[in-house]
């Protein structure tokens, strides 16, 4: 069985940046590795704004 306290994700190029993405989405995630990461995902534009970045988010949040 998988010990659960203790799960880590790698990400190379571009995958990189969605791992990122993923480990700031999923607390269960302990560790991150990103290797030779690449760009960002794109941000999508809706109602006319720019999508707002995961620290944007986190600061509105408190």
């Amino acid at each position: 069985m998988a010990d659960t306290g203790r799960i880590g994700i790698l990400g190379h190029s571009r995958a990189g940046g969605g791992t990122i993405i993923f480990a700031a989405e999923h607390p269960e995630v302990a560790a991150l590795v990103v290797w030779n990461g690449g760009s960002p995902p794109p941000r999508t534009i809706q109602d006319g704004a720019a999508e707002p970045t995961l620290r944007e988010q986190k600061d509105d949040a408190g």
